[in-house]
């Protein structure tokens, strides 16, 4: 894994997609899901540039659906995230840290706005 991922400009993901069916060694995991769900393009050299862009558009979505005033669809949907979320895995003490529970709100609460074919159930 750490070879493919290191050396190389462009990993192949049909070769890091054969490795991962293995098991994907803790060190490299998060960018291995990273790539292979397509979040991040496989060439390196265009990684950061739109990881930031991918940042800077998700905190324009936090200011703009989740700091707003919410008609009564939206409140409900926030009210029923605001009842579900302190509830999530009560037994991992990094889901009951109120930051992470914040995190979690607006990630579900923008997803559920912006994919309002799905929207948002528990």
């Amino acid at each position: 894994f750490e070879a493919l991922l290191e050396n190389s400009n462009s990993p192949s993901l049909q070769e890091l997609s054969k490795l991962s069916w293995s098991g994907i060694p803790i060190k490299v995991r998060g960018i291995t899901w990273r790539l292979l769900s397509g979040y991040l393009p496989i060439n390196l050299e265009r990684r950061n540039g739109v990881l930031e862009r991918k940042r800077q558009d998700y905190w324009t979505l936090v200011e703009k659906y989740y700091y707003t005033e919410h008609d009564e669809t939206n409140r409900d949907i926030q009210h029923q995230i605001n009842i579900d979320v302190p509830r999530m895995n009560p037994s991992i003490p990094l889901f009951q840290q109120k930051t992470v529970q914040l995190m979690f709100e607006r990630i579900l609460f923008i997803w559920s706005i912006r994919h309002p074919a799905s929207g948002y159930v528990q």
